[in-house]
Parts: C-alpha cells; structure tokens; sequence
C-alpha cells in the first residue's frame, strides 16, 4: 500500500509539474532556435504542460499524444486562452515540416522506435533539433528505484517483464496497456540515432544549471526535492553540477538517471 501511495504522489507530481516542465524545455529550446514562429511537435504531449508554455513563447505547437483523455484535458487548459496549439491524436500523412520535435521521456514507451523516429526524421526541417530525455536503463540510481514504478531492479527489464510484474503481479496498471517502458543502455541509444539517420549530444550540464534553481522543472520525486532544497539551504548544490557530465564516460553510463539530449540530422542524410 505504501509502494502505492509513493507512486501516485509522483504521478500526480508528474502532471502538476508539467508546466515546470514547460518552462524548462522552452528556456533550452530558445539557446537553439528562434522561438516565435517556429513549428514545433510535442510528440506524447501528455496534459500539455510543455505545450502551453511554448506557445506562450509565440511558438506554433503542435501537440500529439494517443491518449484522448488528456488531450481532452489540455484542451480545457487552453479554452480561455490565446495559444497557438493544434491538438491531434494522429500525425497528418502531409509531412508538415518542424522546426523542432519534443520527445520528453517518450522513446522508451515507442514499440516500434525505429519506425517513429524515421518517421520523425521525414517531419524534420534539415537544419531542426529533437529535444529529447530518457532514463538511463543501467544507472545505479534507476535500478535501485525506477524512474515509473518505484521498484528495484525493473529499469533493467525487458517491456514484457515490466508489464508481467507491474499490471499481473502487482495490479497497478490496466493489463491491455501496451506503452510498458522499456529503458535504452547507452550503447543501443546510440544505434537506434544513428541507424535513423541523426547525430546527438548530452546537454546534461546545461539542464541540471537550470534545475538547480527550478527543481520542479526536473525532479518529480517529493524525496528528491527535499533533497535539493536541503542541499539549496547548506549551500551544496555546486556538488551536482560538479558530477555532471556531458560526455560518454562513466557518469552517462552507470549513474546519470536521466540523459537529457540535442538530435539533429547526420549531414550525408538527405
């Protein structure tokens, strides 16, 4: 029953940080790119607090998930305001063009990766980025509690031994849902870019200076954040900024919980 309640305050931390959130992805994005008049997808928009906040920065959004009940709730969110936001449930077989694509940790949810980000790449403008985040399959942070259910040892699972655990074993979630996470390594993050025709980098360092004085922005956990304004109060936050890294070393490999990333596409791809 605790493991429960741990889980549904940081489900429901998860929705009412998103605008947070927002606020985040729209003050990384505005270091690459113009962001009024840009056209950018929110790829698994879920309650759309990025979305919002990106078309409060004059950016036409469009915002994208499958489930109907929370675009239902975005769309209330934005009924009595002006924003340029374009929900949909289906991506348009017109390949619009975007500027830049948001993928916050949505890749360990695709079942078919390769295809989605193939297909991504086609909606690309040449000179656009991905702005996307995913949990590090072997961080020793994730394997002692997993970034989506609290329990140890499932970030190192395949998706059918998440679904078999988290919604047969333990009933937390419906058993017809499909979009159990499965977490990259490293390694296969790295292929699945480069077989779909992009190049990347971690932008770690530039994330975690702005978390550390916005939290809500990056950590979902009530833990965590006690944690953080703990450490705000002794004055030890230089500490994180410290162990971060933005290069493929052992931090990115085996303790970094979450990759925060820029993609664009590789130059020979057409």
């Amino acid at each position: 029953m605790k493991s429960i309640k741990i889980n549904e305050a940081l489900w429901q931390n998860y929705e009412r940080f998103g605008r947070a959130r927002g606020r985040l992805v729209t003050y990384i994005l505005s270091h690459w790119m113009p962001l009024a008049g840009s056209a950018i997808l929110d790829f698994g928009c879920g309650t759309g607090g990025i979305s919002v906040e990106l078309s409060s920065a004059y950016a036409s959004v469009t915002a994208f998930d499958l489930d109907e009940r929370k675009l239902e709730i975005l769309q209330k969110k934005i009924s009595k305001k002006e924003h340029q936001i374009k929900i949909v449930n289906t991506l348009p077989d017109s390949l619009q063009k975007f500027d830049a694509i948001i993928l916050l940790d949505v890749i360990e949810h695709l079942l078919d990766p390769v295809n989605t980000l193939n297909d991504l790449y086609k909606r690309l403008n040449p000179d656009g980025i991905i702005y996307l985040s995913t949990p590090n399959k072997f961080s020793l942070v994730n394997a002692i509690m997993d970034p989506h259910f609290s329990l140890p040892l499932v970030s190192l699972l395949p998706r059918r031994s998440v679904k078999k655990i988290v919604a047969f074993v333990l009933k937390w979630q419906p058993k017809n849902r499909q979009d159990f996470p499965e977490l990259f390594s490293l390694k296969k993050f790295d292929i699945l870019m480069r077989q779909t025709g992009f190049t990347w980098h971690f932008v770690n360092s530039f994330v975690v200076r702005y978390a550390l004085q916005h939290p809500e922005g990056v950590w979902n956990r009530d833990l965590h954040l006690h944690i953080i304004r703990a450490m705000q109060k002794i004055g030890a936050l230089s500490l994180v900024g410290k162990l971060t890294s933005d290069r493929i070393n052992f931090y990115n490999c085996w303790l970094n919980p979450t990759w925060y990333i820029i993609a664009k596409k590789a130059r020979f791809c057409n």
